[in-house]
């Protein structure tokens, strides 16, 4: 299973993969995929989108979403960037989603994809002013995009009971968090939240805050030297076999086994 992953020192990820997410998240970045190859089903506060070979998905901050990748081979490019890298734009962020996400055919617009090539070459070639291109290529990127896509008014944040849910999960996972607690803080009955879950997600409330903190984990495992049950307890697990069995379960292989090959 593949995991959002967080942008470590940069404001910005750039990332060409064969496999997207389909464990709905949300963060405070802008999201972009563009399909070079292959077809998936993206889904952003539960608008349904396929996104084919040619088009390009945008989730704004704060959006859930995941998802669905259909049969065949695929090839897409991965774009998470923060805000802050285009205040031009913050408006739009704070008081808009768009209609539909997707853009269909975005591949015929020749100013998106010299701007995808350009932040595409210039992640991979790095050097002193890689930062300043990023950004160059960016504003021109979203430009276009919502130059080519309506927009609608946000509603209000406590309006929707999915958002609400999302949020508090990511603020609190670390805790000791449950079903319940949830529901009281919400004014909720948890039958109703464990439903959302199931049904609309296909993952039970327990399995996803456990896919919270093992992405957690992995971080800690790759970029620090600390106790592999120091960080089981730094990510809200309060016995280190609940969270070795939790981590074999998602991960397939061990926390140490995980920690030496990433570090091969």
């Amino acid at each position: 299973m593949e995991f959002f992953l967080q942008i470590p020192d940069r404001p910005y990820f750039v990332h060409q993969t064969d496999q997207l997410s389909n464990l709905p998240h949300l963060h405070g970045h802008i999201e972009i995929i563009y399909m070079r190859k292959g077809a998936t089903l993206a889904v952003a506060d539960a608008k349904e989108s396929l996104t084919g070979e040619g088009d390009l998905f945008i989730a704004f901050p704060n959006q859930i979403h995941y998802y669905e990748d259909l049969p065949g081979e695929h090839d897409v490019f991965l774009l998470i960037a923060s805000g802050e890298l285009c205040p031009e734009f913050q408006h739009v962020f704070q008081n808009y989603l768009p209609a539909t996400p997707v853009l269909k055919r975005a591949c015929e617009n020749s100013k998106i994809v010299s701007a995808l090539e350009g932040i595409r070459q210039s992640a991979a070639e790095g050097g002193k002013y890689v930062d300043a291109e990023i950004k160059g290529n960016l504003l021109i990127l979203l430009s276009e995009l919502l130059k080519n896509m309506a927009l609608e008014a946000k509603k209000d944040y406590g309006a929707n009971l999915l958002t609400d849910i999302f949020h508090y999960c990511y603020e609190n996972y670390l805790e000791d968090i449950s079903l319940r607690t949830l529901a009281d803080k919400l004014q909720v009955n948890h039958y109703s939240i464990s439903r959302i879950f199931n049904e609309r997600f296909h993952i039970g409330f327990r399995e996803y805050i456990n896919s919270l903190r093992i992405e957690r984990a992995c971080e800690l495992l790759k970029e620090s030297n600390s106790d592999i049950t120091d960080i089981a307890f730094a990510v809200g697990y309060n016995s280190i076999r609940t969270f070795n069995r939790s981590f074999q379960k998602l991960m397939k292989q061990t926390p140490r086994e995980y920690r030496q090959q990433i570090r091969q």
